[in-house]
């Protein structure tokens, strides 16, 4: 779908800043209008139009941005976003295709937090490690491939002998 198109809906469905957005479209464009077609609501609205320069400004956008974001979690094929949430997985963000979740404490070493990118049904897991340098704790990519159902995920994760 559209930008304009996903703002239309959300008119349809009821949402009190469909108008705005509409109209922040039309007087507030960002991107080319050719760069228009997107996977989600969420994401309509982080490329529709620029916040800071609509008359609502920028924190207003970005509280509807992060409710849209929770809201509207996608389903990943064979998967979904409450799957990993059922394991303790914390989602983080949507960008473009690509679902973030989190789990454990990423600012301690060890191994003891870890990250989860799900793009389809490729995904990776970035784990922390042992010592720090000057921006944090030190990560390594642990799994990086297909994975199409959530037994799989579970053997992986058991494969990595994930700590979290």
């Amino acid at each position: 779908m559209t930008v304009t198109e996903y703002f239309q809906k959300a008119k349809e469905d009821g949402y009190d800043w469909a108008d705005a957005a509409i109209r922040n479209r039309q007087y507030y464009l960002v991107c080319s209008p050719e760069i228009d077609h997107v996977d989600s609501l969420s994401e309509a609205l982080n490329i529709g139009f620029s916040w800071n320069h609509s008359p609502e400004g920028t924190e207003y956008w970005c509280s509807i941005y992060i409710n849209q974001s929770l809201v509207n979690k996608p389903d990943i094929p064979g998967l979904t976003a409450e799957m990993f949430e059922q394991r303790g997985w914390k989602f983080r963000h949507k960008f473009q295709k690509t679902i973030s979740f989190e789990k454990g404490n990423t600012w301690l070493d060890a191994g003891r937090g870890a990250f989860l990118d799900v793009t389809g049904d490729r995904i990776k897991i970035i784990t922390t490690d042992e010592d720090y340098d000057q921006n944090g704790p030190n990560c390594s990519v642990k799994f990086l491939g297909i994975c199409k159902t959530i037994e799989e995920f579970d053997m992986i994760c058991r494969m990595i002998e994930l700590k979290v």
